[in-house]
Formats: C-alpha cells, sequence, structure tokens
C-alpha cells in the first residue's frame, strides 16, 4: 500500500511539474518582469507540491523582510520546496541537478543560479550573479554544506555566501531543516526514484523549518561562525520538540 501511495505522488509530482514548467515557459514569453513572476509562479508550486506530497511543516521563527542571503543546513531534494515556501528568492544550487529532466527546465526557468564549485570560473560567476540578485532587492538561499547530510547535526559549511555577504554588505540569515524520519534524508548512492517512494509512501512527512537572527557581523569569519553554530544547535532542538504524528 505505502508503495502504491508513492508511485501515485511520484507521478503527481512528474505531472504537476510540466504543468509548472508549461507556465513557466508562457512567463518566459511575456514581457514585464518575468523574473519576479516567476519567482511566485515557483512558490505557489512549493506550497502546492508540498500539500500534494503529504508534506506536514512546523515552521520556528518569522521570515524577515527585505532581501538576505539564506544558508540552511541540506538534507533532501524537497529541502529547496520547504523553504521556497516560506520565502521569495533565487537559489544556488549544484550545476548538474541543472542537467536532471523537468528539473532542469524548471531550474533555469526560475533563475536559479547553477555552480560547479571546482571551476574556479564558475564559482566567481555565481558570486557576480548573486551580487546582482542582492543588488537588485532580491533574496538567495544557499546550502553551503555543499552535499546532503542526514545528520545529526550539520557538516562543514564552504565559506563563499559569507565572503559574498561581506563583499557585498549583505545581511545573513541562518535557516535550520529537520525532519522526524531520518531516512527521509537523501544521501549517499540513494536512487531517486526508490527513495522518493520510500519517503512519500508514507501519509505524513514531518518537516520542521527555523528562521534564526539576521547575521550583519562585519567580518565573513564571524558570520560563518555564528551561522554554524546557531544551525548546528537547532536541528538538535528540532530533533527534541519535532512534531509527532497525530
Amino acid at each position: 500500500m505505502r508503495n502504491l501511495l508513492g508511485v501515485a505522488r511520484l507521478f503527481v509530482f512528474l505531472f504537476s511539474g510540466f504543468a509548472y514548467v508549461l507556465v513557466l515557459a508562457i512567463n518566459a514569453l511575456l514581457p514585464g518582469n518575468k523574473m519576479h513572476r516567476s519567482f511566485s509562479i515557483r512558490k505557489n508550486w512549493a506550497k502546492n507540491i508540498n500539500n500534494w506530497l503529504g508534506v506536514v511543516i512546523t515552521k520556528h521563527g518569522e521570515v524577515p523582510s527585505g532581501g538576505h542571503i539564506f544558508v540552511a543546513n541540506h538534507r533532501s531534494y524537497l529541502d529547496a520546496a520547504v523553504v521556497l515556501k516560506y520565502v521569495f528568492a533565487s537559489i544556488v544550487a549544484k550545476a548538474e541537478v541543472g542537467t536532471w529532466p523537468l528539473v532542469g527546465w524548471a531550474l533555469k526557468l526560475t533563475y536559479t543560479v547553477l555552480i560547479k564549485r571546482e571551476d574556479q570560473t564558475s564559482r566567481k560567476n555565481t558570486r557576480e550573479q548573486v551580487n546582482r540578485l542582492m543588488q537588485n532587492s532580491f533574496s538567495v538561499i544557499i546550502f553551503p554544506e555543499g552535499t546532503t547530510f542526514e545528520g545529526p547535526g550539520i557538516i562543514n559549511f564552504k565559506p563563499g555566501p559569507f565572503q559574498i555577504a561581506e563583499n557585498g554588505n549583505f545581511t545573513l540569515v541562518p535557516v535550520a531543516i529537520e525532519y522526524l524520519v531520518k531516512e527521509d534524508a537523501w544521501v549517499g548512492n540513494d536512487q531517486f526514484i526508490s527513495h522518493f517512494i520510500k519517503c512519500f509512501g508514507k501519509s505524513k512527512t514531518y518537516v520542521s523549518i527555523s528562521f534564526g537572527p539576521v547575521l550583519d557581523a562585519p567580518t565573513w569569519q564571524q558570520n560563518y561562525e555564528r551561522a554554524t553554530e546557531w544551525i548546528s544547535a537547532e536541528t538538535k532542538r528540532l530533533q527534541k520538540i519535532h512534531l509527532q504524528p497525530q
């Protein structure tokens, strides 16, 4: 029965994805502020896909107004949809995700910043794109671990987002994400389809997301230390108080 529900939700994910990509493609052909509209379309998708997949999100803290660099720990491919439900922003993602069918099209049509971390030129282009977005009052979401990690806690963050913030005089907001079921994290050699069916074959998937204080220390090292300490402590706190199934 669980497998049937997981398969059904996989088809919902795929067909809704095609529908939203079509809407985004039409948006790209229309005049006006395409970027702002694409972010709105994606935020609507994030809200709906969480509902359709049975994702129950408990939010802690408030999302600050204005443009910020949101730095979050990374558990699963679902993380982006969880954060985007609350944050109107662009995302920095690994370049290889841009090659995925359907997902890659959606990322490019929503002005996602794609980075090859091993490529110096790509890192430079990413910094420039993030700077342009922030200077135009858009927020940016970055997962500085650079990969998914099941926890507990977090792994070492890459310094890039914090250096960008210092150089551009931008503020940062730490974000902690934690799942009730540890196996919902997508790590290692897990295959996407099999993991998706296992994860969303449950009637509900419980996630907690917590937004921390705005960080504006004068050096990137100070912001790095404050963000990592806060996210590490908050993920552990969320594990203890996590929403339990009703």
